[in-house]
């Protein structure tokens, strides 16, 4: 009996914690938006919606607002994707990719000044943010008209934050806007993988 009302106590106590559901609510939005990137890179945006909106329902986190912006995009509804953006921006001030997306959205848009704008200033608030870094740098080549020389150290720059293997897209973009590449910087013809 007495091994019965220990094992009974213990399991009581197993149970008894002081819920703390804002940890517990953070943690799951958190990995819901993980989950909505891999689905959104996968390119089922149906499922990275769902993901995103039940992440920001739960969360309420600007990453969850960045990624339902992602989805309008990728989609072509720009106009809901730019205020998505701005609002996830607005939930979190600090939150610089909502900025490097909007300069996405627009240099797709052709608005390129503000594009440029946008991505200096997302860049000035996170500057070892190495995908808004990687877009930029492309955005410099194809865009810009000047030099690929920025380009490439503004890529390098994405490189040594992040060291993503995404930025070879990156290089492999720049490599095709410039007029007087050649190949790689071993003089090898360039190929694409």
């Amino acid at each position: 009996m007495k091994k019965v009302l220990v094992t009974g106590f213990i399991l009581f106590l197993q149970g008894c914690y002081i819920y703390q559901p804002e940890l517990t609510e953070r943690h799951k939005a958190l990995q819901l938006i993980d989950e909505g990137v891999v689905m959104l890179r996968q390119g089922d945006l149906e499922e990275a919606e769902a993901t995103f909106e039940a992440a920001y329902e739960i969360g309420r986190f600007a990453a969850a607002l960045d990624g339902l912006g992602s989805v309008a995009m990728l989609r072509g509804e720009h106009e809901r994707a730019e205020r998505l953006f701005r609002t996830a921006y607005a939930v979190d001030p600090s939150y610089a990719n909502a900025l490097g997306n909007l300069a996405l959205l627009k240099e797709q848009q052709g608005n390129l000044e503000v594009a440029n704008q946008l991505y200096l200033q997302a860049l000035a608030q996170d500057p070892s943010n190495y995908k808004i870094r990687g877009n930029f740098s492309v955005f410099l080549a194809e865009y810009k008209g000047e030099s690929t020389f920025y380009a490439k150290r503004e890529l390098l720059k994405a490189w040594v934050v992040g060291r993503s293997p995404l930025l070879r897209h990156n290089q492999d973009q720049i490599n095709r806007s410039d007029p007087f590449n050649k190949g790689d910087s071993h003089g090898e013809e360039s190929k694409d993988s």
